[in-house]
């Protein structure tokens, strides 16, 4: 049926709600001009934007269990609409740059790490754009200017947001 949308968390606090939109992958909560995720959507959120990632993981990696990507640790909260496409794109793209340095930094091409990157770019969507902007913040718009470098990806691979997913313990 139609989503169900809501203007406030307390409303989803009704089992009735909460029933109705734990199967929603569209926001359910709307509070002005913003949408937001409720946390009973999260199970049904999560596995939509797995499968709308540019393609598959890396052989041998696997998407992190919802009970990982859910920063409330499953208490009642109100998640941004992008989140999880935003940390999906995120387990995709350190997938790849493990692949990618799988065989040792020295012998990575900079233009499949580079690549990776075009791919998130080219995906469009407001998480994707979201993403890139974070990356460049952390390194200084190298990712837009393409000006990244094997080392820029090597600790990005090692940082704690791909050890989060379980990416950089291959």
């Amino acid at each position: 049926g139609d989503p169900v949308i809501v203007e406030s968390f307390a409303a989803v606090e009704d089992p009735a709600v909460a029933a109705r939109v734990e199967a929603q992958v569209e926001p359910a909560v709307e509070i002005g001009d913003e949408k937001a995720i409720a946390s009973t959507q999260i199970r049904a959120v999560w596995a939509d934007a797995i499968t709308r990632v540019p393609g598959p993981l890396a052989d041998g990696d696997t998407f992190p269990d919802v009970e990982t990507v859910d920063p409330a640790g499953g208490e009642d909260a109100l998640y941004e609409d992008t989140m999880f496409e935003y940390i999906a794109l995120n387990v995709w793209r350190c997938s790849w740059i493990g692949e990618e340095l799988g065989n040792g930094p020295d012998k990575a091409d900079i233009d499949r790490l580079r690549g990776i990157d075009a791919t998130i770019v080219a995906f469009g969507s407001k998480a994707s754009e979201q993403l890139m902007a974070s990356l460049d913040e952390w390194h200084s718009g190298r990712h837009t200017t393409s000006t990244t470098t094997t080392r820029d990806y090597q600790e990005e691979y090692g940082d704690s947001t791909c050890r989060s997913f379980g990416m950089s313990q291959k």
